[in-house]
């Protein structure tokens, strides 16, 4: 783990953009820029989109969705979103 990581990430909507931010930089935290607003997206798995749920904060968006049975959460600047939420799952990955 890297030596700058000061929190555990959780997969709760309302902390996930902030704790990302607290861990991203190793200059130090980054505060979470203005308030956040909650709203719709996707997200793109192979070919197939997944409703998800889209945080929007300053120039930062973490978007949340189920897969299977997994929640998989992206989170990226607003610059690089459509780019970000195009996932390939590996499937064949074996845990440990």
């Amino acid at each position: 783990m890297p030596e700058h990581v000061r929190v555990f990430a959780t997969l709760e909507p309302d902390a996930l953009l902030s704790e990302f931010l607290l861990n991203s930089s190793p200059d130090g935290p980054i505060c979470r820029p203005g308030e956040l607003t909650a709203g719709t997206g996707r997200l793109v798995v192979g070919r197939s989109a997944v409703e998800a749920q889209r945080l929007t904060c300053g120039e930062y968006i973490a978007t949340l969705a189920a897969i299977e049975e997994e929640t998989v959460a992206v989170v990226s600047t607003a610059a690089l979103y459509e780019q970000a939420v195009h996932l390939l799952l590996d499937t064949t990955a074996s845990p440990g």
